[in-house]
């Protein structure tokens, strides 16, 4: 009888005693160890029509896009970090003087995950995984602000933390309109986690498709204290 790898790899290795059939053992070692290398397909389609069933831990190189991935047990993920960039050039925000509403971030205009943004939670950039991530953005204020303050904050889980936040700097507008940018970083401790940008202006009206934001992530380490 057949017996496997002293690696626990699955690997099965034919034995004396099993009956003589050279292309059956060659076919049995041969499948056991390309799903344990990196496979290559022409693409993420052809692979999805060779591998129905993937298993946990499968790697593959996809021909037309230049990329690896791997199976995560629920879907094939990139080897890149996670990044996410989004953009709204059309932001609705009340006046408050002291009120910090959450912003809708629009939509992606660069992504290597899917779920770190979605339509059904549009204020929220999603952690994949656990880590320290790198957070950029900016605002466009109109000119519109006149003489009063905007100003902007990173938070996240809807919390403003000193030591885990990305600040923006606070801008008053003008004729040519005024840019605020931000960078940062934040721990996320744990998958799942989210980050959201909050703004706070008190010019005495609402604007309304007159405010532009932009906010990206990426991991840059995996390191969480």
């Amino acid at each position: 009888m057949a017996t496997t790898d002293n690696y626990g790899q699955g690997v099965s290795i034919v034995a004396l005693t099993d009956p003589p059939n050279i292309e059956s053992w060659a076919k049995l070692m041969v499948n056991a160890l390309a799903q344990q290398t990196i496979m290559r397909f022409a693409s993420a389609s052809a692979r999805a029509a060779t591998i129905t069933s993937p298993v946990e831990g499968m790697q593959s190189w996809q021909q037309d896009t230049n990329t690896m991935e791997y199976y995560d047990g629920t879907s094939w993920v990139s080897y890149e970090n996670p990044q996410v960039q989004t953009y709204n050039g059309s932001v609705t925000l009340s006046s408050s003087p002291t009120t910090y509403f959450s912003t809708n971030l629009g939509g992606i205009t660069s992504a290597n995950r899917s779920g770190m943004w979605s339509s059904g939670n549009p204020t929220r950039l999603v952690a994949p995984t656990a880590g320290t991530y790198a957070v950029t953005g900016s605002i466009i204020w109109p000119g519109t602000l006149g003489s009063a303050d905007g100003r902007a904050e990173v938070r996240l889980n809807g919390s403003g933390v000193e030591s885990n936040t990305a600040r923006f700097s606070i801008a008053r507008g003008s004729v040519g309109n005024a840019p605020a940018v931000a960078s940062g970083t934040v721990i996320f401790t744990a998958a799942g986690q989210y980050l959201e940008l909050y703004a706070n202006q008190n010019s005495g009206t609402a604007m309304t498709g007159t405010l532009a934001v932009a906010l990206g992530m990426s991991r840059i380490s995996n390191a969480i204290a």
